[in-house]
């Protein structure tokens, strides 16, 4: 976020924690005549300014850098319509880092060439997750005990009503186990998993316990909460590998990938780790 040439709070951290940030501006008051003329004797009344507080982010300027750097040389090379990183700690989901593409200066927020820039992708941005959400089926498979490493389907294709749902080379690889499914990211494995294994129902516990198609929470404003939107047997057979009715944000899906690293507890990210007073140093809020 930033404060802009009248002082005011835009956007982001600046504009949530604007109440503590700003603290209280000071006075002086002396007593004068009529033109203004300031009276030798006349009384004079002081305000002392209260300074706001600092607020301490989880960032870490350093990984912050070095996330910056690569997504400036991709984005040069490639010049995608967008791109997005974020970094976090997985034990404790404290945001390391977090860059989206295109973006602003917000010293000189007045030079940002588009709205666009202003637009923070991490937590605003939906789209589907396609491959990256087959966690989310494996992890319920493994859980209900449906996931045999050895067991063998065959590749390539699979009729579910209404639609015919293909590997992602078309053909497949012939009838493989599921080990070798789950390393070829065969979709057609994922759909016996998701669609004949779990079912529906279950899918859809999984995908809400994973914490999709509501919002993380994380301090930010502008976050979206997704959407889980499966109507028919096609949706839910193709949301078992992230298309059909599924969309994430990047943090939703990091959180996910986060709870899977820490052994299964899904948590809520969060970018200010303190609040410091900035006259002694003492933590107020941690």
């Amino acid at each position: 976020g930033y404060v802009n040439r009248d002082g005011e709070a835009v956007m982001g951290l600046e504009l949530l924690y604007d109440d503590l940030l700003r603290g209280t501006p000071g006075q002086l008051v002396r007593e004068t005549d009529r033109k203004g003329i300031e009276l030798p004797d006349g009384q004079m009344t002081i305000t002392p300014a209260v300074d706001g507080k600092n607020i301490r982010l989880t960032i870490d300027r350093n990984i912050q850098y070095y996330v910056e750097a690569a997504l400036n040389k991709a984005y040069g090379q490639w010049q995608p319509k967008s791109m997005i990183a974020i970094a976090v700690n997985p034990k404790t989901m404290e945001v390391l880092a977090m860059a989206s593409l295109p973006d602003f200066n917000p010293n000189r927020y007045w030079e940002a060439e588009s709205q666009k820039s202003f637009f923070n992708r991490a937590i605003a941005a939906q789209y589907e997750p396609g491959s990256t959400f087959k966690v989310v089926t494996l992890a319920g498979a493994i859980e209900e005990g449906l996931f045999d490493p050895d067991a063998e389907f065959q590749s390539g294709s699979i009729a579910v009503p209404g639609n015919q749902v293909r590997d992602h080379n078309q053909v497949g690889w012939g009838k493989i186990t599921y080990l070798e499914g789950l390393l070829r990211s065969s979709n057609v494995a994922f759909v016996k998993l998701g669609y004949e294994g779990l079912g529906k129902d279950k899918l859809l516990e999984y995908i809400d316990r994973f914490g999709f198609g509501k919002k993380t929470g994380i301090e930010l404003s502008g976050e979206t909460p997704g959407t889980v939107n499966l109507l028919y047997p096609s949706d839910v057979a193709r949301a078992t590998f992230g298309q059909g009715g599924i969309t994430v944000n990047a943090l939703q899906l990091t959180a996910a990938y986060a709870a899977i690293a820490n052994g299964g507890m899904l948590m809520k990210p969060y970018v200010v780790k303190e609040i410091v007073d900035p006259e002694t140093g003492e933590t107020l809020q941690s």
